[in-house]
């Protein structure tokens, strides 16, 4: 019985195996794609950030539009398309990075298209798991696939680092590729009950669609405040990752190895806040316990500023754990926040308000990358570092007075509708 509960589903195992598949080669490829800028393409600070910027611009140009493309078609056949075609652009990368001198620009382009398709599969993944599961099944699914998230961001971030140190970042490229096309495989076993669009849904202007997302982020406080919070930390945090990688990549010989290593921590510590998620859930309330949650993951890389200074092993140490923390508190608030969203969303509009959702919480990354660059370049890492753990911090302030603490079950979920 147990095993039934963990598994929903025969679709949901497979579902779950092609989420885990691409989410490890994401997280080699995210440590891979700014090294092989650093140290393949001898790339300065500023145009890393062009690289950051290329990679979440659809984030905040095309999540909308594609919103709209989730709500209208199959969301299967929509995660399968864009598995496939960022397999394809990765193998692109790898054989010009291999064979030709590959300018930064077209880096640029190539990662824009991924990042696309990166948009798109989010935006199909959110949306295909309620037709894959049961509501009452939607909190252990989330935080099964969000501990496998934060396990994959352990093992991605360990084993990226190990490629790149020991075989360069293109080889890590295509170990990424190759994953892409394996979750393409996987997702073809997924049965999911998807509902048939309404033809007279389908002549609504599709910017008339997309505006109803907006509107319900707008007029729905649960989801727009966790939007905010989550869109201030991203913005923070992408400043705060490009001076740790900069500041470990120029201070420390084994620079690929140890940010891999550091990353891998932040990943062990997710795994554990998701996997005590719902007991967390069922003791003290989603609203609560995300909160909670929140401030720990938040506040812990404040810790950091005290070890942007001089390279060292204590320094190292204190950013491991203040990493472990941090990933903690955003693993266990993140399993909790998906289902919360999930639920308070209605399913005929569940994609284009997820795209809303994105659009302003994973916009604000592009948007950091820009300023992760000029904060970079003026002051140096370690100013970079001091901006981002401030910035992380301060996110915590969208939630701390809003309705989402007293969420206490399910059934406070779906009224948040």
């Amino acid at each position: 019985m147990r095993a039934r509960e963990r598994w929903p589903s025969r679709s949901f195992r497979w579902l779950w195996a092609a989420s885990a598949t691409s989410l490890l080669g994401s997280e080699i490829g995210e440590l891979a794609l700014p090294l092989l800028a650093l140290l393949t393409l001898d790339a300065s600070a500023g145009e890393l950030a062009v690289v950051r910027v290329a990679q979440y611009a659809p984030f905040l140009v095309l999540t909308l539009a594609l919103g709209v493309v989730v709500d209208r078609m199959r969301r299967k056949r929509l995660l399968i398309a864009a598995d496939l075609a960022r397999g394809v652009v990765l193998t692109a990368i790898v054989i010009a990075a291999l064979t030709l001198p590959l300018p930064i620009w077209m880096l640029a382009v190539a990662v824009f298209v991924i990042g696309t398709c990166t948009v798109l599969a989010q935006l199909a993944d959110f949306s295909l798991l309620p037709a894959v599961v049961p509501n009452d099944r939607l909190t252990d699914a989330n935080a099964r696939l969000t501990s496998t998230q934060s396990a994959m961001s352990i093992a991605g971030s360990g084993v990226g680092g190990v490629i790149v140190q020991t075989l360069t970042a293109p080889i890590a490229l295509a170990a990424n590729a190759a994953t892409y096309l394996f979750s393409a495989l996987f997702l073809t076993r997924v049965t999911a009950v998807e509902r048939a669009r309404n033809e007279a849904v389908d002549r609504v202007s599709p910017w008339l669609e997309a505006r109803a997302g907006l509107a319900f982020l707008r007029r729905n406080r649960v989801v727009r405040d966790l939007a905010l919070e989550a869109a201030t930390w991203n913005f923070a945090s992408e400043i705060l990752l490009l001076g740790l990688t900069l500041h470990v990549t120029q201070q420390y010989d084994l620079g690929p190895a140890i940010l891999g290593g550091l990353l891998m921590t932040s990943g062990a510590g997710a795994v554990l806040g998701a996997l005590v998620s719902a007991r967390a859930t069922r003791r003290f309330g989603y609203g609560r316990s995300l909160i909670a949650a929140s401030i720990v993951g938040n506040s812990a890389p404040l810790a950091l500023i005290f070890t942007a200074a001089a390279p060292s092993a204590a320094a190292l140490a204190v950013a491991g754990v203040a990493l472990a923390l941090s990933g903690f508190g955003v693993g266990l608030a993140g399993a909790q926040a998906v289902t919360v969203r999930q639920l308070a969303t209605p399913d005929d509009i569940r994609g284009r308000v997820n795209a809303a959702y994105r659009f302003l919480s994973w916009g604000m990354i592009a948007i950091g990358a820009i300023a992760a660059g000029f904060v970079a370049t003026a002051g140096g890492p370690a100013v970079a570092i001091v901006v981002g753990a401030v910035g992380t911090t301060l996110a915590i302030g969208w939630i701390l007075w809003s309705p989402v603490r007293k969420l206490r079950g399910l059934d406070d979920a779906v009224e948040a509708r």
